[in-house]
Order: structure tokens, then C-alpha cells, then sequence
């Protein structure tokens, strides 16, 4: 025991000197799964009883932990795995005493103050007690959900495993849940971290998000949110964040076998479907845990346990939804004999081999006699695509003749989880995880079938993530603790063609394609009338994102006060590879089968026609690249929990945290700069800049810098007024993650494409000729390189954190043994939240200018321009593809639009009241019930995914303030029930307890469910944007007053007759001008949101140790119509619709052995 007491001074030492030179010093949520006893020991007078040996068992593991009250008759047992405890305190002198069942839940404070009698240390008090309902040590609050309250709420996702994140819907200050993120408290999604057995596990760039690499949910423990203010020891996270614990073994082996099922046939169709999808869903598996036992090897019992569980996930469909068009069977023969325009006019084939002068100045062609096109003119390589594509399910139409089969295709999920809990001693302790999780899938994006190779790109092939956790625990003193973790996190996600590596451009016949991958090229057709969809897509895509993370942290007891200290350094990385096209892209225009300068010119000739020829009007190929980021993070924190008097508590802290400036590990970073002379625009500011060492470099391998003033201080205070009550207060400032992506790489890939400089002449035939191979390649170091283009940048100040300074104040009250209520009161206001490219848009026309009107669409050197006195900006603007008086008016002329990435120029400001009852199980009845009124002013209302934020309508990017407005993510009114009743028959309930067949009958019966009730979704009233061109992403519309509404009463509601909206509330601004709506409108809102859910379950035993269990979970249980938002543009002809509806009834069956 020496030997490993000297080996843990040594770890420890060198653990302190890694985090000392690698400046972590950052507490990042180490105790996130965990929780914590705490007491006062007194003797009969009241008296502190110091030094008292105190044994803290948890029961499941018969694990135990020694500590020692200090001076003033404190213990504080920190960092406890959570379940079921006793607390055993011995003195010399006293009677030993005991309290037994102390339930611990995540980020739980559990008081236990123990009286000691004076007698014999033979004899004992012993106390059953409950957790209490009320937690009057700490100013945090925390909602839990258990093992027992997942596994009986219903919970139906068809399509994906079910995903744990989405029981975010039934805990109180949740507005909005959704498979990549929630809104809490009123956060942004994104603006959050998941937290997997103690470190932060989210999905590649989906901040807050966990449905592709989380748990299955049987494989959950607890799942708790933590939200209003926290303390200093918690970072990274804004102002709430997700903790999920994985189970564990205890000392008795426990398992289950499950299967949950899911069929079209169980289902109901929704308001606008004309039949139901064919769906087969299945997610089981099975669970194990226990101690390790090795007869005559290893005896695991009271020290070494293990979980292991298994899921597969399989899920096929077949979507025969809207049709597209395909060539009729006498178009591939060539026979265009019977190709019509509407009017029913045949529309004439001409054949590009015979264009000549007309002696006019231009050129004329012959048309193809009888409008057929021989056969010994078809290309080889068309006739080789010809035999894989589909004949039409309609043969006598000539448009919108196939049904498209988006969508349709596999899905299949295997996720496997492996936990081991061993303890040393008493005072060593160590917890690993393991999670794996495959998700291979197959799912048609172009619409011919999954098993089409002209199908093209398709949904991500597979998806693999792997987890692995590492919790140490090591109680250096009675009343000094450590606490450390590792966490390794690796999330990979590969998008490619089926037909990748199968040398399709080699069997088609189609040449010298540069970095051919061997995937089915892109094929596009376009112009005139019956043009065919296109086919292929891009080759392959692999984003492969993860990281490191290493925590440590001490608490130390002394007196009344339980100080923290930590840290934690936090490096990550975003890698790409990828190869859109790089097989190539061909493209194929009815222009080219047209008659050249005929009046009909654009309408005759057919794309399907110029494809038979193999006359290409463009082409493309582009080489495979690579990219990524690196990211580091780190900072510090100190804490301390003031115990005032055993009323008061104050909770102090400050935490420190900061970010180093991204880079690029290939050193191909480069972006926009707004202080860089163009070369090639004059000289005006605005170039490219690129990383990294050498001619025309900045000499440094980031464009961005790094940020170090993550000052958070917090504050709280508990106060336990009555034995049933208690008064929290506290307020802090928080920092999130925040956004990150890959850099950006302009000049150092090689691309290029080719197309008709006239329209109507090919640029080559695919049969006889390769593409050309005659052009420049990457790199390319010229800061004019992405000039007429969009461009985007990284500038200085991206790498700041988002900031949430947050205010609450509650009080709960303890109504009877296991019912609590709970109001509170939560504030706060966000800055520098990251933004959209709409409102990061750099490059917008000054408002100013529209009064210009059509002018501003002229030519830079059209006579009026002149006349009005407008010149080019400098001497290339006129060799720009855009070179119009509005790009000339432009901050930047020399680009379209100049985005800034991560911008970080967004703000929040909420407020809302939040009340929740909460029974705990008892007589078979568990409860949660909440309101939340709220209301959020902001200019984001972002998402965490790798597209970035989406914050709606935004119609000025000059003036965001001028897109402050209500949240269309945040509903002000949402209730939420859920709960479950166990009925009162059978063995050990109140009615018909027989113990013959009649319990097997009546006996094990539950009823679970939830209910949320929400206001309608605000909406925005939208315009026609005339104005995209000049930098305006959206144009809202104007009102002109009157009711908005039309019919809302959802029950009255004929979406055939009847409209929503009004339109004539409503009108189109005029051209040059701004709509006058706000981004979001509080006062136009979509009908009220409401959802049920339902489950129905039966728990029979088997044997003593065996049970079955059936049960069936429905969605929209009886099957009510619910309509979606309506149609809220303006210009559209079915304003004011309704057009699409929720799902139906949605039924799912269960079945599982439990031991």
C-alpha cells in the first residue's frame, strides 16, 4: 500500500507539471456526472463532533468511501458515482449511527447531518432516509431524469435510433428540442455542450447535439440538464448544458433483451398524404452488467463491475413521392417525331454538324428529317447510360413521367457501450468507458434509387464514432479530493457514391478526365422543354472531427468551506478530404440542337437531343482535396462553497477562459482581408490573404488570433427560510463553444470547366474527344485570385467565445413527502452570438443607393450610367461578369458577397418565469410537470450543424440591429406533463392481489405519457427579392393593416377553402425599397403547437428473476389533425395555405426480457 501511496504522488506530481506547461488550468465540467454527501456531525447538545470517522457505501457495489469530519464537524464526500448510498459516522464514546438510502442523481448535493448519542461503540442508530425534495446546499438546479423514467416514457423515432437528447422536451426551460440541438432558457442552439460520463462528447461541430454518437438509450443511466447559473468549476458550455451517465454493474447481475418495432401498417396517414410510405423500423438489442467473476480466477465482487451493451438499428423505406422527368422510349430511339411543345407543336431537332454562315452575320443548321436522329449518330457512351436509366412509370407522358425515389433506401445503426468500474482501495478509484457506434446507410438523393448507380452522391455511407472515457478518483486526505478525466472522442462521416472506384468514366468511354476517382460522373441537362434530371454526383466527402480532453480537480474541505480548484486543455481538430467531381461534370443544352439567331431559338432543340450526340455544352473536373483546423482551449477557475450557518449558503467563484487562434495543418489557410490593397481592383482595399511561410504568405499559420478574456465571475447564494423551503439567487457570466468549421483554402485546389462561348456550339463530343488538360494549377498565391466571385473571411476577434450574462432567482417548496413545487425566475443577456452569412455579409449596397432605382441594374458604361455620371470603379471592373452601377456602388466592387465567418456580432436578451411541480414515484405515481412564459429578443436564431446559424428572413445586414426581434425558436407559452401510473392490481398493490394465474392477468400494468402545449410558431411575412444581386438576402413584405388573420380555429379549419392569413393585410414593397415587417412578427403567429404521446405496458414475471415485458407507444395516440405553419410569402399565389399537416398516429411495439 506504501508503494502504490508513493506511485500516486508521482502521477500526481507529473500530472500537475503537464498542466502547468501546457497552461490547462480549466476546470471543464469534471463532476459533471457526478454528485456529492455532505453534513454536519453533532452530539446531543448540538455541539460539532470533529474527527469522526465517516464510511460512505454505495449499496449497489458495496464500494466505500473513508473520510474524517474536520474542526467544525464537517464532512463532504465529493465526486460520487451516482445511485443508492449509507453514510455510517463512528466516535469514540458514541454510539455508532447510521443513515441508509440516500438516492444521488446528477450534480445532486445530498445533506445528511448525523446526531450522535453517547454509548457504547457496540451499539447503533440507524435511519432510513429519502433524498430530500428539496436541495438547500447549492445554488444550482438541476433536472434529472432516471433509468426508470426514460425506459417508461415513450419515445418513438422512426428512421434513426432514438435519440437521449430528445428527452430535453420533458424538462422545465426547454422551448424548443430537436434532433441537432435545444433551446434552453432561451440559449441558441449550439450555444450548449453534451457531457458523457464527465467530458464533453458532442457530434463533430453540433454543439449541444449527440443523435449520431450518443448512447443508445438503454444504455443510459441518468440524464439531467443543468441550467440557470452554475458554478465557476463548470465552463464551455454558455449558460446550460447536458450530462448523461452511462450504467453501471453492481454486485448482482442484471440484463435485459429488447425489441422495438415500427410498421407503415400500424400507422395512420397525415391530412395530406394520399398513401402511407412504406416503413420497416426495428431497434433492439440487449444489456448486461455485473461484477467481474472468473471461478478460481477473479472475484470481482465489492470492487470490479461491468456494463455492456448492444443495439442494432434497422430501418428500410421505399418513397414514391413527387415525379420528375425521364426520356419516353421513342427519345432514346432517337425519334423526336412526336416531341411537343404545350401547344401541342412539334419542336424541331437540328443537327449542330451542319452549322454554317448564314451570309448574315451569323449561322444556320439543317433540321434532322423527320426529326429523328440516326441511329449511327448516337454516341456509344450516351447509348451506354441509356441502358441504366429508368424507363418512365408513366410511358405516355412526356414530362413528370417517373416517380421520384428520394429518400427511399437502408439505414442501419450498431451501437456498443462497455463500462468498467474498479476500486482499489478506498481511496483509489477508477471508471472506463468505451463507446462504438457504426452507422452505415444507403439512401437515394437523386431520385432513381438507392441502387441506381445514376443516383450519385448519396446520404452519408456510414457514419463511425468512437468514445472512450477515463474517471479517476483519488481521496489524497479526508478532506482533500481528486478528481481526474480523460476524454478521446472521434467522430467520422464519410458522404460518397456507391460507385466510387469502379472506373465508370473507363466502362462509359468517356476520356482523359483528370483525378478520375472512378465514381459515376455528373451528368446535368438544361433549356428547353422535357429536359431529363440530371444523374451522378459528387464522389466522396470525409469529414473526420475530434478531440482530447484532459481535466483535473481538486476539492478541498476546510471548516465551513469547500474549495475547487482545476483545470482541463482541450485541443480539437476538423479534417476534410474531398472529391466533388473529380470524376467530372458534363453538361448537355437544348442550345445546342436549336437553330442559332432563329426567333424560337431558345425554345427549340432538346437537351436529351444533345445528350444522344454527345455534344457537351460545358464540362468540368476538379481534383480531390484536403483541409482542416486545429483548435486549442484552456483556462482556470476557483470556487468555493461557503456553508454561512446551516441555513446559508454562498457560492463565489471566478473563472478564466480562452481560445488559440485556429490554423490550417496543411498551411493552405487564406481568406478575405478588408485592409489589403487588390492589385487588380485599383488598389482599392480588399485582397485575399494567404497563411503560411513564403513569397506573397502573412509568415503565420492562422489568419485569426487568439482570445484570451474569458473572465467569468458567479455568485449565489441558497437559503433554507423553513425546513420546507428554500430561497436561491445567483448570477454569473458564461462563455460557449461557439462555432467551428473548417478554414477556409481559395488558391489551393485545381479545378477548372469549359463551356459554350456562343451557346450554341459545343465545346467538344464526348465520343471522340477527352477534356483538355491545358490549364494552371494550384497554388495559387494572387490576392486578386477570387476577384468578381463571393469570398469569405476569418478576421481578427473570431476565435471570442460568445458571452451569457445570466440572473435567476427561485423559490421551492416541499408540499408533502414527495411533492415540491417550484417557481423561478431566469434572465439573461448574450453578446457576440454567432451569425449567418445573411447578416455576415460584408458587401451589401448602402440603402442610400436604392432611391437609383433601375439605374442601379444598368450598365457600369450603358449612356445612362454615364449620363449620370457614374465611371468604373478602377480598369478591370469592366472585365467582371457583374460590372452593373449597384456592384459598382458596393463596399467592395471587386466581389459579390463578402461573408464573415464566425461572426460573432449577435445578441439575445430573455426573460422568462418558470414553474414546475415535481412527484416523486410514490403509490405506483410518478410526475413532472412545468410552464414556461418567456420571451427572447434577438437577431440569431441559430443552428449548431455545419451549414452554421439560420437566422431566418434577415433583410439588411448594414443594420442588425435592425433584426432584433422575438425568436421564432421560442415559443412565450409551453407546458409540458409527463408521467407515468403503475395500476393498483396484483401482487404487492392495493386491489385484486391474488397469487394465482389471475396476477399473471391483472397484475404489472403501467400507463405512461407526455403532453406539450405550445403557443403558435412566430412567423415572417416575406416579399419577392429583387434585390439578391446588390446584397440583400431576403425583402420582407409591408403591412398595410387590418386583421392578419383569416380562420384559426384548428378544428374549423378546411386547408381546401379556407386561408390562414389575410392577404390583404399585406403588400410587396416596391421594388427599391425595404419591407417594413420586422425580421420575426410576435403578432402573427402559426397555429398552437400541440403533441401527445402515449405507452401502454405490461410486466409479467416469469421466474423469480425473469420478467417479460410488452408494451405499444403511440404518437398522436388518437390521431388528431395538426396543421403546419402556412405559406407567408406575399408574392406567392397560396399565401395564407395551409399545404402540409404533422404526422398521423404513429404506433410502435415493444417487447424485452429483463432480469
Amino acid at each position: 500500500m506504501k508503494d502504490l501511496e508513493s506511485l500516486r504522488l508521482r502521477f500526481s506530481l507529473r500530472l500537475f507539471l503537464f498542466i502547468a506547461l501546457i497552461g490547462a488550468c480549466n476546470l471543464l465540467l469534471a463532476q459533471a456526472d457526478r454528485a456529492t454527501i455532505e453534513g454536519i456531525v453533532t452530539d446531543a447538545s448540538g455541539a460539532s463532533v470533529p474527527d469522526a470517522v465517516v464510511t460512505v457505501v454505495q449499496i449497489e457495489t458495496n464500494n466505500s468511501f473513508s473520510l474524517r469530519t474536520n474542526e467544525a464537524g464537517r464532512y463532504f464526500a465529493a465526486n460520487l458515482p451516482l445511485g443508492t448510498y449509507r453514510v455510517r459516522v463512528e466516535k469514540a464514546g458514541f454510539r455508532p449511527a447510521q443513515v441508509d438510502n440516500l438516492i444521488l442523481q446528477s450534480q445532486m448535493n445530498v445533506r445528511a447531518d448525523i446526531k450522535l448519542e453517547v454509548g457504547s461503540t457496540t451499539e447503533h442508530i440507524e435511519v432510513t432516509a429519502v433524498a430530500p425534495m428539496l436541495d438547500a446546499s447549492t445554488a444550482t438546479i438541476t433536472s434529472q431524469m432516471t433509468t426508470k423514467q426514460i425506459q417508461e416514457l415513450p419515445m418513438i423515432t422512426v428512421g434513426r435510433k432514438r435519440d437521449i437528447t430528445a428527452y430535453l422536451q420533458f424538462l422545465p426551460g426547454v422551448t424548443t428540442a430537436s434532433t441537432w440541438g435545444a433551446r434552453v432558457n432561451g440559449a441558441n442552439p449550439g450555444n450548449s455542450e453534451v457531457f458523457l460520463d464527465g467530458a464533453p462528447a458532442s457530434q463533430g461541430n453540433v454543439r449541444g447535439g449527440i443523435q449520431e454518437n450518443g448512447p443508445a438509450v438503454e444504455h443510459v443511466g441518468e440524464f439531467s440538464v443543468v441550467a440557470n447559473a452554475f458554478n465557476a468549476e463548470y465552463g464551455r458550455t454558455g449558460s446550460w448544458f447536458t450530462n448523461i451517465t452511462i450504467r453501471s454493474g453492481t454486485n448482482e447481475v442484471h440484463g435485459s433483451v429488447f425489441n422495438y418495432f415500427d410498421n407503415d401498417k400500424l400507422n395512420a396517414k397525415s391530412f395530406f398524404q394520399q398513401s402511407r410510405n412504406m416503413v420497416r423500423h426495428s431497434e433492439g438489442g440487449f444489456t448486461l452488467g455485473g461484477p467481474v467473476y472468473l471461478p478460481k480466477v477473479y472475484d470481482g465482487r465489492n470492487k470490479t463491475f461491468f456494463f455492456f451493451g448492444q443495439q442494432l438499428v434497422y430501418y428500410t423505406n421505399t418513397r414514391s413521392g413527387s415525379l420528375f422527368t425521364v426520356p419516353r422510349n421513342d427519345f432514346r430511339q432517337g425519334d423526336f417525331s412526336n416531341f411537343v411543345d404545350a401547344s401541342n407543336t412539334v419542336i424541331p431537332i437540328f443537327d449542330p454538324a451542319t452549322t454554317r454562315p448564314d451570309g448574315q452575320g451569323g449561322f444556320v443548321r439543317d433540321q434532322f428529317p423527320n426529326n429523328r436522329i440516326p441511329a449511327h449518330r448516337i454516341s456509344p457512351v450516351s447509348q451506354k447510360i441509356l441502358a441504366l436509366m429508368p424507363e418512365p412509370d408513366l410511358p405516355d407522358l412526356q414530362i413528370n413521367n417517373f416517380r421520384n425515389r428520394t429518400g427511399s433506401g437502408t439505414y442501419r445503426n450498431y451501437v456498443s457501450t462497455l463500462k468498467i468500474d474498479h476500486s482499489f482501495s478506498d481511496t483509489h478509484k477508477i471508471s472506463v468507458t468505451y463507446s462504438d457506434q457504426y452507422n452505415p446507410r444507403v439512401i437515394a438523393g437523386q431520385g432513381y434509387g438507392a441502387d441506381n448507380p445514376l443516383e450519385g452522391s448519396q446520404d452519408p455511407k456510414f457514419i463511425h464514432d468512437r468514445t472512450g472515457r477515463i474517471n479517476y478518483d483519488w481521496i489524497v486526505r479526508p478532506n482533500v479530493l481528486s478528481h481526474f478525466t480523460i476524454g478521446v472522442d472521434r467522430y467520422n462521416n464519410q458522404t460518397q457514391q456507391l460507385t466510387q472506384f469502379q472506373g465508370w468514366n473507363e466502362k462509359l468511354g468517356i476520356k482523359n478526365v483528370l483525378w478520375d476517382q472512378g465514381a459515376f460522373p455528373v451528368i446535368g441537362f438544361s433549356g428547353g422543354t422535357a429536359s431529363p434530371r440530371g444523374m451522378g454526383g459528387g464522389d466522396f466527402s470525409t469529414n473526420a472531427n475530434g478531440r482530447i480532453t484532459f481535466t483535473e480537480t481538486v476539492a478541498w474541505t476546510k471548516g465551513r468551506h469547500t474549495i475547487k480548484f482545476g483545470g482541463t486543455y482541450w485541443p480539437e481538430y476538423a479534417n476534410a478530404r474531398e472529391g466533388f467531381q473529380s470524376s467530372g461534370s458534363f453538361s448537355f443544352s437544348n442550345l445546342v440542337t436549336s437553330q442559332p439567331n432563329a426567333p424560337r431559338y431558345t425554345a427549340w432543340g432538346s437537351s436529351f437531343a444533345s445528350f444522344l450526340l454527345g455534344e457537351l455544352s460545358s464540362a468540368g473536373v476538379r481534383e480531390p482535396y484536403a483541409r482542416g483546423a486545429r483548435y486549442r482551449s484552456f483556462g482556470v477557475f476557483a470556487q468555493d462553497e461557503w456553508r454561512m450557518t446551516n441555513k446559508l449558503t454562498l457560492s463565489y467563484g471566478l473563472r478564466w477562459e480562452g481560445n488559440a487562434a485556429p490554423f490550417e495543418p496543411n498551411g493552405t489557410a487564406s481568406g478575405f482581408d478588408p485592409t489589403i490593397p487588390n492589385p487588380k481592383a485599383g488598389g482599392r482595399l480588399g485582397a485575399l490573404v494567404f497563411a503560411g511561410n513564403g513569397p506573397g504568405r502573412t509568415g503565420s499559420r492562422s489568419l485569426s488570433d487568439g482570445w484570451y478574456k474569458g473572465f467569468g465571475p458567479r455568485l449565489g447564494i441558497a437559503y433554507q427560510a423553513t425546513p420546507k423551503t428554500v430561497v436561491r439567487a445567483s448570477g454569473g457570466i458564461y462563455y460557449a463553444p461557439g462555432f467551428r468549421t473548417r478554414l477556409i483554402a481559395y488558391g489551393f485546389t485545381n479545378g477548372n470547366s469549359i463551356s459554350s462561348s456562343t451557346g450554341y456550339g459545343p465545346v467538344y463530343n464526348w465520343t471522340t474527344d477527352g477534356y483538355p488538360d491545358d490549364f494552371p494549377r494550384a497554388p495559387f498565391i494572387d490576392p486578386a485570385f477570387q476577384n468578381g466571385q463571393n469570398v469569405s473571411s476569418i478576421l481578427p476577434g473570431t476565435s471570442r467565445m460568445p458571452q451569457i450574462l445570466t440572473w435567476t432567482f427561485s423559490i421551492q417548496r416541499e408540499l408533502t413527502r414527495n411533492l415540491a413545487f417550484e417557481a423561478t425566475y431566469v434572465g439573461s443577456h448574450s453578446t457576440h452570438l454567432i451569425l449567418s452569412s445573411q447578416q455576415s455579409n460584408m458587401n451589401t449596397l448602402d440603402p442610400q443607393y436604392l432611391s437609383l432605382g433601375n439605374l442601379l441594374f444598368q450598365d457600369i458604361l450603358s449612356p445612362a450610367a454615364i449620363a449620370a455620371g457614374f465611371t468604373p470603379p478602377y480598369e478591370e471592373f469592366t472585365s467582371q461578369s457583374i460590372r452593373t452601377v449597384g456592384q459598382a456602388l458596393r463596399p467592395y466592387p471587386q466581389y459579390r458577397d463578402v461573408t464573415e465567418e464566425w461572426g460573432n456580432h449577435g445578441i439575445s436578451r430573455y426573460n422568462s418565469l418558470q414553474l414546475k411541480v415535481t412527484k416523486r414515484y410514490s403509490n405506483g405515481l410518478t410526475l413532472l410537470a412545468f410552464y414556461t412564459w418567456s420571451k427572447n429578443m434577438t437577431n440569431v436564431d441559430g443552428g449548431p450543424i455545419d451549414l452554421g446559424p439560420n437566422d431566418g428572413a434577415v433583410q439588411n445586414p448594414r443594420n442588425r440591429d435592425g433584426e432584433v426581434s422575438v425568436s421564432n425558436q421560442g415559443p412565450p407559452h409551453v407546458f409540458v406533463a409527463s408521467g407515468s401510473y403503475e395500476l393498483p392490481f396484483g401482487p404487492g398493490k392495493r386491489y385484486l392481489t391474488s397469487n394465482g394465474f389471475l396476477k399473471y392477468l391483472v397484475g404489472g400494468w403501467q400507463i405512461a405519457g407526455y403532453c406539450r402545449y405550445t403557443s403558435g410558431a412566430a412567423l415572417t411575412i416575406t416579399s419577392g427579392n429583387p434585390l439578391s444581386a446588390l446584397g440583400f438576402p431576403n425583402i420582407r413584405a409591408n403591412y398595410v393593416g387590418g386583421d392578419v388573420y383569416v380562420t384559426t380555429n384548428p378544428r374549423e379549419f378546411d386547408p381546401a377553402m379556407d386561408v390562414y392569413l389575410n392577404r390583404n393585410a399585406f403588400a410587396a414593397p416596391a421594388t427599391f425599397e425595404l419591407g417594413n415587417t420586422a425580421r420575426v412578427l410576435d403578432w402573427v403567429r402559426g397555429f398552437t403547437g400541440k403533441s401527445e404521446s402515449i405507452s401502454l405496458s405490461k410486466r409479467t414475471p416469469i421466474t423469480e428473476r425473469f420478467r417479460a415485458v410488452l408494451r405499444a407507444d403511440a404518437q398522436n395516440p388518437f390521431n388528431f389533425v395538426r396543421w403546419n405553419n402556412p405559406n407567408t410569402n406575399i408574392t406567392s399565389s397560396n399565401f395564407g395555405m395551409v399545404t402540409s399537416a404533422q404526422s398521423g398516429r404513429t404506433i410502435q411495439l415493444g417487447a424485452s426480457i429483463e432480469f
